[in-house]
């Protein structure tokens, strides 16, 4: 999972040097949610500070020790990173949560509104966090999800799909988009494998050379995103820890055929409301 970028300079040089710095600083909350005051600082469209971010707020706790960071970024660095703003987290006086909210044009594509990671005492990430907005999950850093981009399903299919080769009644994989995890409902119980789910799971064991895939996928659920219903093939050992009507961000590879995109699913991890 790509690690936040890396404008967490700035505040700790406006702390030391506010001279260097052309920007207004305001109270902009007597009492936050720390139950301590909050500033505001607007940077100057004529500092250099202005192309990554227009301003900063950094709230205190009752004790005065800072306990949150908002950095709110530029138009340019917004389309850049697809970031709307991002956050630090501080817990006496140690940095351990960075938390990056997407953009509305980066949320219809990834299906995320934020990302959150919790880190250790030298800034290594031990534990990734994703939410809708609504719901979320946390899982370790080293878990093999980490690894997987986040769609709506409704814009990878799209992509998927675009060109007119994947068009018609054949098979289509893509190396680019292979694989992906997204927020879905289970709409469905655990069903039985009809001979269509067999010679689409055979097919992607053939492409991949592997045949225990043939083998280890045996059932499947139905999901659904943004209104739409996909097919996610799943192995027998993941049926116990799904049920219908759960809410989860599901890691999956994927397969299309006659423009309808096919899971098959790496993992379920269930998630809770905010």
């Amino acid at each position: 999972m790509k690690k936040n970028i890396k404008l967490f300079f700035i505040v700790g040089l406006i702390f030391t040097y506010t001279n260097f710095f052309a920007f207004e600083k305001i109270v902009f909350e007597e009492k936050n949610e720390f139950n301590g005051l909050t500033e505001k600082y607007i940077f100057h469209p004529s500092d250099e500070q202005f192309q990554q971010c227009q301003n900063v707020v950094a709230s205190y706790d009752d004790d005065n020790k800072l306990r949150k960071i908002s950095y709110f970024l530029s138009s340019e660095l917004q389309k850049q990173t697809g970031f709307q703003y991002q956050e630090e987290f501080y817990e006496n006086d140690v940095l351990v949560e960075y938390k990056c909210i997407f953009s509305d044009e980066e949320f219809a594509k990834k299906g995320i509104k934020y990302r959150i990671e919790k880190v250790d005492n030298k800034d290594n990430p031990y534990m990734y966090g994703l939410s809708d907005g609504s719901h979320s999950v946390f899982f370790p850093a080293d878990f093999f999800v980490s690894q997987y981009p986040c769609y709506n399903l409704k814009y990878l299919s799209a992509l998927f799909f675009r060109d007119e080769g994947a068009k018609g009644n054949r098979y289509v994989f893509s190396k680019k988009l292979s694989k992906g995890a997204s927020f879905v409902t289970v709409s469905s119980e655990i069903e039985k494998l009809t001979k269509h789910d067999i010679d689409n799971i055979q097919k992607i064991s053939t492409f991949f050379g592997n045949e225990q895939i043939a083998e280890i996928y045996n059932c499947k659920v139905r999901v659904v995103s943004a209104g739409k219903e996909y097919t996610a093939y799943i192995q027998k050992n993941f049926a116990r820890g799904i049920s219908k009507n759960m809410f989860c961000l599901l890691a999956y590879c994927t397969m299309g055929l006659n423009e309808n995109l096919y899971l098959f699913a790496t993992a379920f991890i269930e998630a809770e409301k905010k």
